[in-house]
């Protein structure tokens, strides 16, 4: 096997443990400020998917998340990711400003849809676009 597609899968495997992880956390954590955070993480990584699926979304608001993707997962930053912290900091950061910024390019009914998590929570990713809006209920 060559070693892209290892890599590929290394990185797919590290995404789905993430997200298990998270939506575990989520699940059997006590309400409460940790467990909000703990619970964006997969409701962000399921918006990614469903935005990056769907055909209301164009196809620059499509790349800009990816780019923000392939900066965090990249061994290339500003800063070096063995600076304790900060250097995670970057890439946290280059992921919510891509979603931010992509999320101005799609429309406001699109993003909610796409957002498994309560609104108040997407608010904090994108910002007052969606203030006042609930998202769809699900079966």
């Amino acid at each position: 096997m060559s070693q892209l597609a290892m890599a590929l899968i290394a990185v797919l495997a590290a995404w789905a443990g993430v997200w298990i992880a998270a939506v575990l956390l989520a699940r059997f954590l006590p309400d409460g400020a940790v467990k909000s955070a703990v619970s964006v993480l997969p409701s962000t990584l399921t918006m990614f998917q469903r935005l990056m699926r769907s055909k209301s979304v164009p196809r620059r608001a499509r790349v800009i998340p990816w780019a923000g993707f392939l900066y965090a997962v990249s061994p290339v930053t500003i800063i070096p990711d063995f600076v304790p912290v900060i250097g995670k900091v970057d890439n946290v950061l280059a992921l919510i400003l891509a979603l931010r910024w992509s999320s101005r390019m799609i429309p406001t009914g699109v993003l909610l849809e796409a957002w498994p998590g309560k609104a108040s929570q997407l608010k904090l990713l994108v910002g007052n676009r969606v203030s006042g809006a609930t998202t769809p209920a699900r079966d």
